[in-house]
């Protein structure tokens, strides 16, 4: 891993304005956490290659150099990031003065595209998951399934903010176990996950 100073994600806001330009279907949490989900799972692309699957993932074959652009630069910023010894990962979400239930639904959303981006990263069946990496994808997988509050909770703003930090830290310890390996590096310690 490298000690730098990572890049920041471009903004929900701004990947999705850009997804609406193009009429592209899918949503730029579950893109993220697609891309997030191979990483961790050991896949590499080259920047050919992830502009394919993330037009695949968007139902877009119209090539849009500024969309282009930004879908290359996600997939390095966020390599960068899950690289970076100071635990520097996003989640790609929409910012705090979003509604509630749509950063839920969002979260679900990142969740869901982990769950697909690591199924599809080249993890072997026969690969055996720590004990921590296997509870967190159950975690993920039952993420999926929240939805909306229908109630206003005085506690759902802390919640929230706990589980996207929970989500962070897992998937920065799914990386250190499995992902860091395709770059050849020894998994270096993993980040305490409760």
């Amino acid at each position: 891993m490298t000690q730098t100073d990572s890049e920041a994600l471009p903004s929900f806001d701004g990947v999705a304005d850009t997804f609406i330009s193009l009429g592209a279907l899918g949503s730029p949490a579950e893109l993220h956490g697609m891309l997030c989900g191979r990483l961790c799972g050991g896949g590499r692309h080259s920047e050919g290659e992830w502009l394919a699957s993330a037009r695949e993932f968007l139902d877009t074959a119209r090539p849009d150099p500024r969309a282009d652009h930004l879908i290359a630069d996600l997939y390095r910023v966020t390599l960068q990031q899950l690289r970076d010894e100071q635990l520097s990962i996003e989640l790609l979400l929409p910012s705090g003065d979003t509604e509630l239930e749509q950063r839920v639904m969002a979260l679900s959303h990142w969740c869901q595209g982990f769950l697909n981006g690591f199924g599809t990263s080249g993890v072997s069946d026969d690969t055996v998951l720590s004990g921590d990496t296997a509870d967190a994808l159950r975690d993920f997988a039952a993420l999926v399934q929240i939805g909306p509050e229908s109630e206003d909770h005085e506690d759902s703003e802390t919640d929230y903010q706990e589980i996207v930090e929970y989500i962070r830290l897992a998937a920065l310890s799914i990386f250190m176990e499995i992902g860091v390996l395709a770059d050849g590096d020894p998994p270096p310690e993993s980040p305490t996950v409760h």
